[in-house]
């Protein structure tokens, strides 16, 4: 049933202006004061609970209805919470929509005749109650929304012409578009933009700290400290000072590099509107505040610490990002027990703490740490210390000089296969010879990075001959580790550490997949497709005559001899005959063994290429040992050792199967 008609009814004011700048002026006080007076004159009562005023929302776009107060007033309509009866109230046709005459009528006078709402206009004074669309009156509504429409469609095509003169002046004249500026800039009297030198200042020392890993906390926390140049406050904000949003934009903005990016908008899904960029960005636009091998150098800094968390100033682990674990690929994640003889810091598979598909097994962080920085060819302490000599300053400026080339070549072939594929799509054949003469610019620039390339790695490998004896680097060595318990240091060794190492797999537990009988079994053909002798109780048999526990054995001996070749020579050597079935029962024994924590190695990417293995000193894991001329040696558990320890394990209960 339903609700009676109210009397007298309720007005309801709606306001609605399109440019937040009209705020400041006459519009919105304009219009309440029109409302008032009218509801004033007729005697009704004009709400004042709700706020129905759009400011800055666009009639024509239709953004005031899908996401503004006339939007939220409709829905309350068809949800019966405005009483039926009730009128809305607007200074002319043109402040309720200017989406059109057929889109108007459906989507909002439609609405408000369907809940016995009536449609107010004060200019001219007409109103539009439910059952009006056979009046005169109604066809002169339908022409005022559709004039509406017009006027604005002409002031779009006319705004957009505009824009797109100017984007044409500044790529052929280099005139600014619009005097909005980066706020690092400043305008001189005839609209040269100018580096503020205090704000370059701080820019500097943004990619400066970056450079050496800094968090972007503890770059706002410096920043701030120091009381450098810093963004005035924004808008309706009083404070200034850093903030680490406006850091994350500086860190990746092109503006930097003097490049300007113009952007339209255009028609998106569900008619709504999306900007996207307009063509190339313009090259020397702004003046530039920071070279392109600084500025490519953070980009791959920040490509490799995307979605990996952030700093917490105490630098725990050196190996931030770099260590992974072994079995499922997943990261390594810090942990520190504390004191006590079960405490100390660990690694630990991330994955498997977090229970999804890796089991729990730990490596000690401690001899990870020394274990990699003493066998590292290419640590360079010096360059790590607050003193650094000319040749590892050098070193350094080269190293980052080539990560900015190799990082802007890259992204020089992106744009040129951009370009690429907009001159498939495109019929214009001005625009195609456009985009053809700058595929030719960028492909030019393309050799020149490529030499300058050729030649930083040209100088890189002239400076790696390093000309310090093994004890002067190893005494080098030992002065870095003893200074590590300090913050900054180990800022600086970790960042180091990721100029060459690529990726540390850490194995916990040894070969622990790949040295798995019941892996090894299915691996190993079946003893009968593979004929093979089995030495047993003195003799031996043939595969044919084999039971199948016996088939098993000599698919495990297979293994072995598949798996441990290095220590089977090496035994064979130290014995000078050929191995027993003790010999085999012993190498199945060490096998075992370095498939648990006796076992563990790392291994360890860099990125020249090279893979070592590394094993700690109380590890049977075979690995590699850097010599005295900075050559890696191959090391395996002294064999002796192992049969001793073997032997004491045959009198422990459990015989052969124990660890």
């Amino acid at each position: 049933m339903s609700k009676a008609k109210i009397s007298p009814p309720i007005v309801y004011s709606y306001i609605r202006f399109s440019t937040p700048e009209q705020s400041h002026g006459d519009s919105e006080r304009r219009q309440l004061d029109k409302a008032k007076a009218w509801a004033a004159k007729n005697g009704y009562l004009l709400d004042n609970t709700r706020e129905l005023a759009d400011r800055g929302f666009s009639g024509y776009r239709g953004t005031h209805r899908s996401k503004g107060a006339l939007g939220r007033f409709l829905s309350e309509v068809t949800a019966g919470k405005i009483p039926r009866g009730s009128i809305l109230l607007v200074e002319n046709i043109d402040r309720l929509s200017r989406e059109g005459a057929v889109s108007t009528i459906r989507n909002i006078i439609g609405k408000l005749w369907d809940n016995d709402i009536t449609l107010q206009t004060l200019s001219p004074e007409e109103s539009y109650p439910p059952g009006s669309d056979n009046s005169p009156s109604f066809i002169a509504l339908f022409f005022y929304l559709q004039r509406a429409q017009n006027e604005s469609q002409i002031k779009s095509e006319r705004g957009r012409d505009t824009w797109q003169e100017k984007r044409n002046k500044a790529r052929s004249e280099g005139k600014l578009i619009t005097r909005r500026v980066p706020s690092w800039l400043s305008l001189e009297n005839n609209n040269t933009p100018k580096i503020i030198p205090e704000a370059l200042e701080a820019i500097s020392l943004i990619f400066e700290l970056k450079l050496k890993d800094f968090g972007v906390g503890r770059i706002v926390g410096i920043l701030n400290e120091r009381k450098l140049w810093s963004p005035p406050p924004r808008r309706n904000q009083k404070t200034t000072g850093w903030r680490i949003s406006y850091v994350h934009k500086l860190l990746k903005s092109r503006e930097l590099l003097g490049e300007y990016q113009p952007h339209r908008h255009i028609e998106g899904e569900n008619g709504r509107r999306k900007r996207e960029p307009d063509g190339e960005p313009i090259l020397n636009y702004y003046p530039i505040a920071i070279t392109p091998e600084v500025f490519y150098s953070v980009q791959e800094k920040l490509k490799k610490n995307r979605g990996k968390g952030g700093r917490n100033g105490k630098v725990s682990n050196l190996f931030t990002h770099l260590v992974k674990c072994a079995y499922c690929g997943g990261p390594m994640r810090y942990v520190n027990k504390g004191s006590g003889p079960k405490g100390g810091s660990y690694l630990v598979c991330d994955l498997a703490a977090r229970k999804i598909k890796c089991k729990r097994r730990s490596f000690r962080y401690d001899e990870l740490e020394h274990t990699i920085l003493e066998n590292s060819c290419q640590l360079r302490p010096d360059a790590v210390l607050a003193k650094l000599s000319d040749k590892d300053e050098e070193t350094h400026f080269l190293r980052t000089k080539l990560t900015g080339i190799v990082e802007e070549m890259s992204d020089i072939e992106k744009r040129i296969n951009n370009l690429e594929d907009q001159i498939e799509t495109t019929q214009n054949r001005e625009r195609r010879k456009k985009y053809e003469t700058r595929i030719v610019d960028l492909e030019q620039k393309l050799k020149e990075k490529a030499k300058d390339k050729h030649k930083v790695d040209g100088k890189l490998q002239e400076l790696s001959i390093d000309n310090l004896s093994f004890t002067s680097w190893k005494n080098n060595l030992q002065f870095l580790m003893k200074q590590l318990h300090s913050v900054e240091v180990r800022e600086a060794t970790r960042a180091h550490l990721q100029e060459f190492i690529e990726r540390i797999d850490v194995y916990s537990h040894g070969f622990l997949e790949e040295y798995s009988n019941e892996k090894a079994m299915k691996l190993r053909l079946d003893a009968s497709k593979r004929p093979h002798t089995l030495f047993n109780k003195g003799k031996y048999k043939t595969a044919g005559a084999l039971s199948p526990s016996d088939k098993a054995e000599v698919v495990y001996r297979n293994s072995v001899e598949d798996i441990e070749p290095y220590l089977i020579e090496v035994i064979t050597q130290v014995k000078g005959s050929s191995l027993n079935e003790s010999d085999f029962q012993f190498i199945r024994w060490v096998i075992k063994r370095r498939m648990s924590r006796h076992g563990r190695f790392v291994r360890v990417h860099f990125k020249t290429g090279r893979v070592i293995d590394l094993a700690p000193p109380n590890s049977i894991a075979d690995g590699h040992i850097l010599e005295q001329d900075k050559a890696y040696s191959f090391t395996i558990a002294s064999i002796n050792k192992l049969q001793k320890q073997w032997k004491k394990s045959k009198s422990n209960k459990g015989g052969l199967n124990t660890i």
